[in-house]
């Protein structure tokens, strides 16, 4: 998993799924390797998020956007499964 900086929601359900069904006594090791990613990309999108919700607020005005412009395009790749598609 080191070479793939993340993966969508759904396939992270696909993959616990089939691991649960298939991997038996590695299921907590591959849980902990596959998670880890997964939860850094959702943490860094609330962090996101949250800062493009308050760059709306006229005391945020004159901060820069940093990552959080696409923010909610980004979000909705990671909750659907559309990572591979890029943002308009």
């Amino acid at each position: 998993m080191k070479a793939q900086p993340y993966i969508c929601l759904p396939h992270f359900g696909m993959w616990l799924a089939a691991a649960e069904k298939e991997l038996k006594r590695g299921y907590p090791d591959f849980y902990r390797e596959v998670s880890e990613p997964v939860y850094a990309c959702f943490d860094s999108l609330r962090e996101d998020i949250s800062w493009f919700c308050k760059k709306f607020d006229y005391r945020y005005d004159a901060e820069p956007w940093g990552n959080a412009k696409d923010a909610p395009d980004r979000a909705g790749k990671f909750l659907c499964g559309d990572l591979h598609k890029p943002i308009k």
